[in-house]
């Protein structure tokens, strides 16, 4: 059953293939590879394209015992692009311990709540590492080697008195393929963005705050239409209620292939030059 599923998704895909592991044995060296890491109910995502690599959050404090020797497997010795989305410990609760063990370049941060809740702790361990911090406006675009990203959100009308709504919302794009990550930002703001006439549509997208009923709306994932949807939480989500059912079920209503750090583990997603995708999962077939 698994691989009649597997088959109908790639017929449904034009340049798209879906593996479970191992990876395939050549990778295009130009790709832009897109990795949603286990760190459990929390977010981390690397995306490098060629010698350049952006880390989007970092987990919960103590992550970064998981993550660094990560992204020393995966070749990662610098950061081009360390993004803390918004001020929540299961977000950027390892950046000191990364900050202090891996140079990196620039730190993008919200444009609005830069003093709020943890980032104030961080203070210290950015001017250490020397890096330079942005704050973000919408339209705002940065480079990853090849592929650029944009800014969508927040913006100075996005009312952060919530502060998932204060989280980075961006767009990346390479080989026209796009991925979007929202971090946790809530329905008000997916409304915002809709009502702003930004460019949406992505192949991949981010599954707002683990999963939650908060967000993820139906008229959010019609516009976007994605074809893969990454959802972070941990194996014993049941006790946070993450992915909430109702906005499960709304996720799978877009027939897309949901890839779960729950159930998958580690989930890779390649796009290579030509933009065809290639999806690899750690454990258990994606279906």
């Amino acid at each position: 059953m698994a691989i009649l599923v597997i088959f109908m998704v790639i017929s449904l895909f034009e340049n798209t293939n879906l593996f479970a592991k191992p990876a395939p044995a050549v990778i295009d060296p130009d790709a832009l590879i897109i990795r949603m890491l286990d760190v459990g109910q929390a977010d981390a995502f690397l995306l490098t394209q060629g010698d350049a690599a952006m880390l989007i959050d970092c987990g919960n404090p103590g992550d970064e015992e998981r993550l660094l020797p990560a992204l020393s497997s995966y070749g990662v010795e610098k950061l081009d692009t360390f993004i803390l989305t918004h001020p929540h410990t299961d977000h950027i609760g390892g950046a000191a311990g990364l900050l202090k063990a891996i140079p990196v370049e620039k730190i993008v941060v919200p444009g609005q709540a830069w003093d709020a809740g943890h980032y104030a702790a961080l203070s210290t361990a950015i001017a250490d590492a020397g890096a330079s911090v942005y704050r973000t406006t919408p339209g705002d675009v940065y480079p990853l080697g090849d592929a650029s990203f944009t800014i969508l959100s927040p913006g100075e009308e996005t009312d952060i008195s919530d502060l998932n709504n204060a989280s980075v919302c961006l767009r990346i794009g390479y080989a026209g393929r796009y991925a979007l990550f929202t971090g946790d930002a809530g329905s008000a703001v997916e409304q915002q963005l809709l009502d702003s006439g930004a460019e949406l549509r992505a192949d991949i997208l981010k599954a707002s705050h683990h999963g939650s009923d908060t967000a993820n709306s139906s008229d959010w994932l019609t516009a976007v239409d994605p074809s893969f949807i990454f959802i972070s939480c941990r194996e014993d989500s049941e006790s946070d209620d993450l992915p909430a059912a109702e906005a499960l079920s709304r996720l799978e209503a877009t027939g897309a292939s949901i890839l779960r750090s729950d159930l998958h583990g580690v989930v890779t997603i390649v796009i290579d030059s030509r933009g065809k995708i290639t999806v690899i999962s750690e454990r258990n077939a994606l279906t």
